[in-house]
């Protein structure tokens, strides 16, 4: 069940110039990424939606790649296949100053690790971040290998782990689990709205819904999985607003959530390797844009 495949890759960029940022980054990083992998590779028309190789196509598949089995709580049949973070909240750089962030990829989307780092490579030179121009300075692993260094890519660093390993030194360390601090808003709709609060149930369906989505893609033809049994003892959660430039659907987007501190209890094994998933994995509607994250105490 958590045989999900994963790779992490942090990144470093130098400003060739002074820029000016939002808070939140990620959807600028996604968005460099995606246009240049579709100047790079598609050999129609960009129209992605009409095209017959969009199954096959890099591009296409950083937005999000075709399930063979789609699950059925799931109404798209394409998942994105990365997670991208960026801690760094400073909007204002100098020329020479360096940003930070964070992609994981995970199942098969880590075959895409090596353009994507030739893709901010060379983004840096012909779109910029916000239309800042920038240098690819390096690119490690979680051990802090280099992948990208002095314009070289080395291969062989690629570090590809599982969600099992993730559980497991995670429980070597404390199996004690008090408390979800969430980092980046939670998500989620319920009866077709967004949920405003979130209780026992929903962060479990949340959880399995995304570990049996992952699985799909490595091929596990599961619907469900076993029960669990948590309890939520407080709760101090808010809604924080957050909003991102679409350049696909060419608008602005808003991805507010819940924000703040869950105190829980749970004295089961397979409840606690869930949470610590969720912890790796996020949560909840737009995880490619690092939302759903949270810190298990």
């Amino acid at each position: 069940m958590y045989n999900i495949k994963y790779s992490i890759t942090h990144f470093t960029i130098k400003f060739q110039e002074n820029s000016e940022l939002n808070i939140s980054k990620e959807s600028s990083i996604r968005g460099v990424i995606g246009q240049i992998l579709l100047k790079k590779f598609c050999i129609k028309d960009m129209d992605c939606k009409n095209c017959d190789f969009k199954d096959n196509c890099i591009s296409n598949n950083f937005v999000g790649m075709k399930l063979d089995y789609k699950p059925s709580f799931l109404a798209e049949e394409y998942v994105p296949t990365y997670i991208i973070t960026c801690d760094d909240e400073k909007t204002k750089f100098k020329a020479g100053d360096e940003l930070s962030f964070s992609i994981t990829f995970l199942s098969k989307g880590i075959i895409l690790i090596p353009e994507v780092i030739r893709a901010v490579a060379s983004a840096g030179k012909i779109l910029g971040l916000n239309k800042y121009k920038f240098t690819l300075k390096e690119v490690i692993n979680d051990r802090n290998d280099k992948l990208y260094f002095e314009n070289k890519l080395y291969m062989k660093n690629i570090k590809i782990r599982t969600v099992k390993d993730y559980i497991d030194n995670r429980l070597e360390i404390s199996d004690e689990i008090n408390m979800i601090k969430i980092m980046r808003p939670f998500r989620f709709k319920k009866e077709g709205k967004l949920a405003t609060d979130i209780n026992e149930k929903d962060l479990i369906n949340l959880l399995t819904k995304r570990i049996l989505t992952l699985n799909a893609l490595e091929g596990e033809k599961t619907d469900q999985l076993e029960d669990y049994n948590l309890s939520i003892t407080d709760k101090q959660i808010d809604w924080e607003e957050n909003a991102r430039y679409s350049n696909r659907q060419n608008m602005k987007m808003k991805l507010g959530g819940l924000i703040g501190y869950i105190y829980l209890e749970t004295d089961d094994l397979e409840t606690k390797k869930l949470l610590i998933a969720g912890e790796l994995l996020h949560l909840g509607k737009n995880t490619s844009f690092g939302l759903g994250d949270y810190i298990l105490y």
